[in-house]
């Protein structure tokens, strides 16, 4: 996912999600658990997903699921590439 640092609060963490976890939207915010549960990601999958957030803890991604309105795309200028790899795969 790219994006632009100008708009990122630093340091940016990758941690597992926790309860109380909620991610904006343009419409609002939603609890991750929520979120979790209208994607159709399983309980035992949830462990494994995860979570960028930046120094306040704001959630910016969920990778594979979801991206924050917080985070936009960045459209032209300098992106920060951020790749997250499946750790069984070769």
């Amino acid at each position: 996912a790219s994006f632009d640092p100008s708009l990122l609060r630093f340091p940016l963490v990758l941690r597992g999600w926790q309860a109380g976890d909620r991610i904006r939207f343009v419409y609002g915010s939603k609890k991750l658990k929520r979120l979790f549960q209208e994607r159709r990601v399983g309980r035992g999958r949830r462990a494994s997903l995860p979570v960028l957030a930046d120094s306040d803890g704001a959630v910016l991604w969920v990778v594979g699921v979801a991206r924050s309105s917080a985070a936009p795309v960045d459209a032209a200028g300098s992106a920060l590439e951020i790749t997250v790899m499946d750790g069984d795969t070769g």
